[in-house]
């Protein structure tokens, strides 16, 4: 049976105190507490031995926010959910284009793991297993509800936005925004605040958008294989028409390229916790 512990307890059995515990919640997602009928925090003893976890992880030195996602991010084995034979099903109903089954096999998979570990290990897996495994026409169906997924995390109320604002975009000519989503759901983790224009955004489209949301960054990612001539001459046009926004890009096409996108003014970042660090 499921414990449904007091805050107090939580506090009493971790060490501490019941404010960190809510600004953890508030800012990072982390705890996440049931609410009773008179809307107090309840939490299960599995959420107690991760927050456990976080405070060993302090000990030694990571940052709240690193301890906290070094803890998500791992595999749990109290999650109840064999990833492996999840991906089989989905594979399975994919080939029949069993809408029903999908949503309940993936819905029942966000419910069980967290937001995190549902886009590293479930998520982004599936996007880049499909090569090869599917006809065009399955690949589409499946890609989309991949993407629709991950959107919806990244853009979910699970938790709290209160740092930087991220714009994410792929720039003109580019489709596979499925990384760039994954990217998304770990700064929406670390509690930043993520926009998306999603794919095939054109230089005075993004130009509009920074003007209007006026982000810390401006991520994206070049997957499409292109010359070197054109990724350089893109980056530069974004850019001067989004100064002083800071762009960040990644993806296999930019790190080719990094030296050259370094002296457009933009900077590379391969993981979300590259690009937060040029936050500064």
């Amino acid at each position: 049976m499921t414990s449904h512990l007091r805050i107090s307890t939580v506090a009493e059995r971790t060490g501490l105190s019941e404010g960190v515990l809510r600004m953890w919640e508030r800012r990072y997602g982390f705890p996440r507490p049931r609410r009773t009928g008179g809307n107090y925090r309840t939490y299960s003893e599995e959420e107690i031995e991760l927050i456990n976890q976080v405070v060993v992880h302090m000990k030694h030195g990571l940052a709240a926010s690193e301890a906290i996602g070094t803890v998500l991010a791992a595999p749990s084995i109290a999650s109840g959910v064999d990833v492996g034979e999840t991906k089989a099903r989905f594979w399975a109903l994919v080939h029949t284009m069993d809408q029903e089954g999908i949503d309940a096999l993936l819905n029942d998979a966000k419910q069980k793991l967290t937001p995190v570990r549902f886009c590293d290990d479930l998520l982004l897996p599936l996007l880049q297993e499909m090569t090869g495994k599917l006809d065009v026409a399955r690949e589409h169906y499946a890609s989309n509800l991949i993407r629709q997924q991950l959107r919806s995390v990244a853009q979910g109320a699970w938790a709290a936005s209160t740092g930087p604002c991220v714009l994410l975009a792929c720039p003109q000519g580019e489709e596979h925004e499925g990384g760039l989503l994954g990217i998304g759901v770990h700064l929406r983790y670390a509690g930043w605040r993520v926009l998306l224009l999603g794919a095939n955004t054109p230089v005075d489209a993004l130009a509009q958008a920074c003007k209007t949301a006026r982000p810390r960054i401006l991520a994206m990612s070049f997957i499409q294989p292109r010359k070197k001539s054109e990724v350089i001459s893109l980056i530069e046009r974004i850019v001067k028409a989004v100064a002083p926004v800071r762009v960040v890009v990644g993806g296999p096409i930019a790190r080719r390229f990094v030296d050259e996108v370094e002296e457009t003014g933009a900077f590379y970042a391969q993981t979300a916790e590259e690009l937060m660090a040029l936050a500064v």
